[in-house]
């Protein structure tokens, strides 16, 4: 719980500014896209490119580096890891090829919690690419859920059911926004420029709708395809997703038949459908509940005494236990495919 609420709290408040900044370079400016880094290229013959291989390693670094300085102020024995550092390989982009994984499992032994981020890696068909947190994170998810000495010794772990599949996996993808949207969102979260201990706000103005829960068929790990092939269970108005409904709530409106996704071409690690694509080959190949949301204390829309944490939330499992509904998208396995 106290590792849990520390991740949150590093990616809020004067946190959240610095990190930020760093981003934008990452994913929109200077070194990422200037270099090429996503297209690939040879860093032993073209000095140009290597240098700004070499800063974007080191701009990515920086950002992790706030990270795991946040959560050694709180008391977790934080370790941050580059993967470039560690020899991690892909095989084209957001394929990995290569992952090792011993400096994990050194972090493991030795008690540390381990930092990994979003990183240009060599690549065996281009030279370079760029390994996206989600990709990071997806990789994990599933080595984690095979490896019974990460779960086992988990005190709230379930049995597991014979496939793998352990209640203790729990997988977040936390962004700037509170889950998947049914259209881009028309007014910005209400949010203190000058105290980051005020809760944020949904403006009430707000008109788009949130996807409650997102449902794919079961696959194995070994076919984890790349397609958007999953469908909407259920959505709802944004400023009431953590309204409890009753027998006079207006009824829920109809999920849409597809999902679709507006161009990000100036984010280099694939934006919102590589974050949803990674979040749906989790679920497919752990049979874990994936939570996409975003970090921050929310006020209650109804109660304005009371805040929700989603991501904490979501990172405790405690999301299962609220009185109101969880603020953000599931994306989960069904229990019963689709006729």
């Amino acid at each position: 719980m106290a590792c849990a609420r520390a991740a949150v709290d590093a990616l809020v408040g004067e946190n959240a500014q610095r990190l930020t900044e760093l981003s934008r370079v990452f994913v929109r400016t200077a070194e990422a896209r200037e270099c090429g880094c996503a297209r690939g290229g040879d860093v032993t013959g073209d000095a140009a490119f290597r240098a700004g291989v070499a800063a974007t390693r080191a701009k990515v670094r920086d950002l992790n580096d706030i990270v795991v300085q946040a959560l050694v102020k709180e008391g977790v024995n934080a370790r941050g890891i580059s993967p470039h550092v560690e020899g991690w390989r892909t095989r084209g982009v957001g394929v990995v090829e290569c992952a090792k994984m011993d400096a994990l499992e050194r972090a493991r032994a030795d008690g540390a919690v381990p930092v990994l981020h979003g990183d240009v890696v060599d690549d065996s068909l281009q030279g370079t690419s760029v390994l996206s947190g989600d990709d990071i994170v997806e990789f994990c998810a599933i080595w984690v859920q095979k490896q019974s000495a990460w779960l086992d010794g988990d005190s709230n772990a379930a049995p597991r059911d014979g496939k793998g599949s352990n209640a203790a996996l729990r997988v977040a993808f936390l962004s700037n926004v509170f889950g998947c949207y049914d259209a881009p969102p028309t007014r910005d979260v209400i949010a203190s420029e000058d105290d980051f201990d005020v809760p944020l706000e949904i403006d009430q103005g707000e008109s788009v709708n949130l996807v409650r829960v997102i449902e794919v068929e079961p696959m194995s790990s070994e076919a984890v395809g790349d397609d958007i092939d999953a469908r909407v269970v259920s959505v709802v108005p944004l400023v009431d997703a953590c309204v409890v409904p009753s027998s006079t709530s207006a009824p829920p409106p109809p999920p849409p038949p597809s999902i679709r996704f507006e161009n990000t071409p100036t984010d280099v690690t694939g934006g919102a459908k590589a974050k949803l694509a990674a979040a749906i080959r989790v679920a497919r190949a752990s049979g874990a509940d994936v939570c996409v949301t975003r970090p921050g204390v929310v006020r209650l829309a109804d109660t304005p005494s009371r805040t929700t944490n989603p991501a904490l939330d979501a990172l405790t499992g405690a999301r299962t236990s609220r009185d109101y509904p969880f603020l953000g998208t599931i994306v989960r396995v069904a229990a019963d495919p689709p006729p």
